[in-house]
């Protein structure tokens, strides 16, 4: 049996925290993992003081650093002992069959050569609604992207450099191009599963926060994630992962092209081979969301400094 650390980052999710680690599954829990790290990003309730009364190992990153889910699992990495490192946000839940069979599925991982796994996502709202998060299809059970529920091998992890803690948002996507770029990749299980107890937001106040910073902490993170690529060497790698909003840039550039040189033909084929190819892979609600990121992308870009992350055990 492999050792694991479970890394749960959170802020102000008490009631949630409470909710989830009942006594039944705190024991369930402790019975797989040789550790649990909670990683804290200045909460003002008693987030902390919970984890620990059921056994975590608590840290709370110093307020003056830059604090991010990044860098709660930057944190949660460095301090964890165990060959392969479990990470969850602290409003998510192992369902019970994914607990018994963690174990069976590094090993599947394993067999492929891949570093790590991740599993299905069942957003569950308020109101008792919920929705499994659609992955895209491969026979070979390669993951193409990989969110906030992801087990990785430390090693690896390591190698590439650790997650970047200096990313607000789509940190995933920027570890994914480096680990990419080191030929490492990640199996996708159809039997673990999560529980993502979340709020379903407004989706004009998502297309909103796309053009306009309405959080001005996570605005403009791809490119946050584009200068970090770029300082690393895994800029291609990382463009291979945002077709959509790559292929939008060069609509932009051509409309540009067109207006100065008066071949509107050029803005004419752009817009036709940019919807031809959102529509293959996405919906059509989804048009106007890659432009928006290559705006904020600008944005992110000059934006993202680099310095130190001080945390401390609670």
């Amino acid at each position: 049996m492999y050792s694991i650390t479970l890394v749960i980052i959170g802020r102000n999710d008490e009631s949630k925290l409470k909710k989830i680690y009942s006594s039944e599954y705190i024991q369930a829990i402790k019975s797989i993992f040789e550790e649990i790290i909670y990683v804290d990003s200045n909460s003002t309730d008693g987030s902390v003081g919970f984890c620990k009364s059921i056994g975590f190992k608590a840290y709370t990153i110093d307020k003056y650093s830059f604090c991010s889910a990044s860098a709660g699992r930057y944190i949660g990495t460095k301090c964890a002992n165990s060959e392969y490192i479990l990470f969850l946000d602290s409003d998510m839940k192992l369902t019970g069959s994914s607990i018994e069979g963690l174990g069976v599925e590094i090993n599947k991982a394993i067999s492929y050569d891949y570093c790590g796994l991740v599993g299905e996502v069942n957003d569950i709202y308020p109101n008792g609604k919920s929705r499994v998060r659609i992955r895209k299809e491969l026979d070979d059970y390669k993951a193409v992207s990989f969110g906030g529920f992801i087990l990785l091998k430390k090693a690896s992890l390591m190698e590439v450099g650790n997650w970047n803690p200096f990313i607000p948002a789509n940190e995933e996507l920027e570890l994914q191009a480096r680990l990419k770029k080191c030929g490492f990749h990640i199996y996708r299980s159809t039997l673990l599963e999560v529980e993502h107890y979340t709020a379903k937001s407004s989706a004009l106040n998502e297309l909103l926060g796309v053009y306009y910073p309405l959080n001005k902490s996570r605005y403009g993170s791809l490119g946050y994630a584009l200068n970090s690529s770029i300082k690393k060497g895994s800029f291609l790698m990382l463009l291979s992962l945002i077709p959509e909003t790559v292929v939008a840039f060069i609509l932009m550039f051509s409309c540009v092209v067109s207006v100065v040189t008066g071949m509107y033909v050029i803005s004419f084929l752009g817009c036709v081979i940019y919807m031809a190819i959102i529509l293959k892979r996405r919906s059509w609600k989804f048009l106007v969301v890659p432009p928006g990121n290559v705006l904020s992308a600008i944005y992110g870009y000059w934006k993202y400094k680099e310095g130190d992350i001080n945390f401390y055990e609670s």
